[in-house]
């Protein structure tokens, strides 16, 4: 009758607590030990596969010995897993790196992982998202598809599936249709708007699309449809699903829950790689012989590779792991060798744009407030640049001398100018800016956050 009692949200919170210290420990001892690719995988794996019985269990365990008051219960459990994860970095570490974990741990809570954990996060919070939403305004701002607005609308239905289920992701504008594409948060769908921002239909990709990657040789868009362990191709023409990538390699074991993140194309060699979001590998598609192929480097300790550009041969990754304590940064890989690494840049939290010449690397750097930039040749640094703190997106607009940066914490998004390092405007877009994207060939940049859809006007 007591554990009946307790609210979902709670239960979903100490559960968020007990699977985020497992993954932890798995971390700490991949690290540790550096066990090899072989090792670890398999170990990742069983890990995975009981996460759900083991997060339950303890979860079970914990309702009953810890306080049967929901708040009492969440206070209680926050401050234990800080204590054990302190304790435990401690003691492997015997330094004052257990700092980090007690980073992530804030950073970790901030970002909780609701599909997984079945934490209905958005209830909690839907009075807080509309008051923060029905405020957002700046100037040279136009709102495209935002909330609360859009449940005025005919498409309120659409609405509510983007911004009460999840919310708007990643953006893209495709010029040859005069089309703008939206990806979402647990949407099996992407959502297309013409020119002017008029929603005009949907592309149904039977998985989860989060991030967007475009082909210019053959005019294709790519997105990770999560859920069905491939990549969707996307004709933006006829606004439909015309293959899905990597199967093959999907179907010959590692199964549909392959989360796969963002991709590029060696256009050199008319090869498509990808980065995975819960495993420590680069896939490639080579177009000339239509053939998957799996890379997966034992540098790579339970990483998760988060960016990807390519520039002639080589790609350039950034990469994260569930804890700061271990190896994370910027590495650069040459496709000649096996996506070997052959330069490396220790970094936290990184994201990157890049240079159209390939030679320099803009990455932002979220605790300091700035952007770093890096030569790609050498990865010294070359040059910083004030931006706003918590910055995780950039867009580069190059021709004019200018980069965009989005901070998911301050839910604002700046524009900088390279040549004087000063900013010359900013938007307050609202919680949880997910990307930033800058396209040349149309001189437009568009932004989306927890609020919605936005164009920079300029």
């Amino acid at each position: 009758m007591m554990i009946s009692s307790i609210s979902k949200s709670a239960e979903g919170t100490l559960a968020l607590f007990v699977l985020l210290w497992a993954r932890v420990v798995l971390a700490l001892i991949a690290g540790r030990f550096r066990f090899s690719f072989i090792l670890v995988y398999p170990l990742a794996v069983v890990f995975g596969f009981f996460e759900g019985i083991l997060t339950q269990s303890l979860l079970f365990v914990s309702l009953v010995v810890i306080s049967s008051y929901p708040l009492v219960r969440v206070v209680l459990a926050f401050a234990f897993f800080i204590v054990v994860v302190v304790y435990v970095s401690a003691r492997l570490f015997k330094s004052k790196r257990y700092v980090a974990a007690y980073i992530f741990a804030i950073y970790a809570l901030v970002i909780p992982s609701a599909s997984i954990l079945k934490l209905n996060i958005k209830t909690t919070l839907q009075p807080y998202i509309i008051k923060k939403c029905s405020h957002v305004s700046a100037k040279k701002l136009k709102k495209i598809f935002v909330y609360p607005d859009c449940l005025k609308t005919k498409h309120k239905d659409i609405c509510r599936e983007l911004f009460e289920r999840g919310s708007p992701y990643d953006v893209f504008y495709h010029a040859g249709t005069d089309k703008i594409i939206l990806t979402g948060r647990e949407i099996r769908s992407l959502l297309v708007f013409n020119g002017k921002g008029s929603l005009i239909g949907r592309i149904d990709t039977r998985g989860i699309p989060q991030f967007i990657t475009y082909d210019p040789v053959r005019d294709l868009i790519y997105v990770d449809s999560r859920g069905r362990g491939c990549v969707s191709a996307i004709d933006p023409y006829e606004s439909k699903e015309i293959a899905c990538l990597f199967k093959s390699l999907s179907m010959g074991g590692l199964g549909d829950k392959l989360l796969f993140q963002k991709g590029c194309l060696l256009e050199d060699k008319d090869i498509l790689i990808y980065t995975m979001d819960n495993l420590p590998a680069i896939f490639a598609h080579d177009f000339t012989t239509d053939e998957d192929k799996l890379y997966p480097p034992e540098h790579f300790f339970l990483s998760f590779l988060y960016d990807v550009k390519c520039f002639g041969d080589k790609a350039v990754v950034s990469f994260a792991l569930h804890t700061p304590l271990l190896k994370q940064g910027i590495w650069i890989l040459d496709s000649n060798k096996g996506f070997k690494p052959i330069l490396k840049k220790r970094l936290l939290f990184p994201a990157f744009e890049m240079a159209s010449s390939g030679n320099l690397l803009y990455v932002a750097r979220p605790m300091q407030g700035k952007i770093d930039l890096f030569d790609a040749t050498n990865l010294k640094l070359v040059n910083s640049y004030r931006a706003i703190r918590g910055v995780r997106t950039l867009a580069l607009d190059e021709e004019n001398g200018f980069i965009y940066a989005g901070s998911f914490s301050k839910g604002r998004v700046v524009k900088i100018n390279l040549g004087t390092g000063k900013i010359e405007q900013s938007w307050d877009i609202g919680p949880a800016v997910r990307a930033v994207r800058y396209f040349e060939n149309a001189k437009r940049a568009f932004a989306t956050s927890q609020c919605g859809l936005f164009e920079l006007e300029n």
